[in-house]
């Protein structure tokens, strides 16, 4: 396989083995303003061209980040993010 953006997230050599909630930076099983603050560190834009190569973000956090797999972290990405958010009373 490519590069490590090409590879499915379970086989990413950076962080093996550990899955994640797309928009949970803090791991506490939820989207809430935490996560957004951390979110809005990782946005990019969308890709200029498709594939996006390689991947419009540099952290490697940034896959957290990326809600839909496209490998940029745009508007859609905070559509999905907002779609999970969570308001604990």
């Amino acid at each position: 396989m490519g590069g490590p953006w090409l590879q499915p997230w379970w086989t990413r050599t950076e962080r093996p083995f550990e899955s994640f909630i797309h928009g949970d930076f803090d791991r506490d099983g939820d989207r809430d303003l935490d996560d957004y603050s951390e979110w809005t560190t990782h946005v990019t834009g969308p890709c200029a061209a498709e594939p996006c190569w390689p991947t419009a973000y540099t952290a490697p956090c940034g896959n957290i980040a990326d809600c839909d797999d496209d490998v940029d972290v745009d508007v859609h990405d905070f559509g999905a993010f907002q779609a999970k958010f969570t308001v604990l009373p």
